[in-house]
C-alpha cells in the first residue's frame, strides 16, 4: 500500500510539472519506502500546485485509514 502512495504522489508531481508519469522503481527492501515517500512529498510540495497538493492530501488520508 505504501508503494502505491509513493507512486500516486509521483504521478501527481509529474502532472503538476507538466511531465509524463513514470513508474517509481520498486525498492529491493520495503524499508526504503518511507524515504521514497518523503522525497515524493517534498518534490510535490515544491510544485506549489494546489490541486495536486489537495489530491495528495486525500491519497494520504485514504492510505492512513487503510493502515
Amino acid at each position: 500500500m505504501l508503494y502505491a502512495l509513493v507512486q500516486r504522489l509521483a504521478d501527481l508531481g509529474a502532472e503538476a510539472e507538466g511531465r509524463p508519469p513514470r513508474a517509481v522503481p520498486r525498492p529491493e527492501h520495503d524499508l526504503v519506502l518511507p524515504d521514497q515517500l518523503e522525497v515524493m512529498a517534498a518534490d510535490l510540495l515544491r510544485t506549489g500546485d494546489a490541486t495536486a497538493l489537495a489530491a495528495a492530501a486525500a491519497a494520504v488520508a485514504v492510505a492512513t485509514d487503510r493502515l
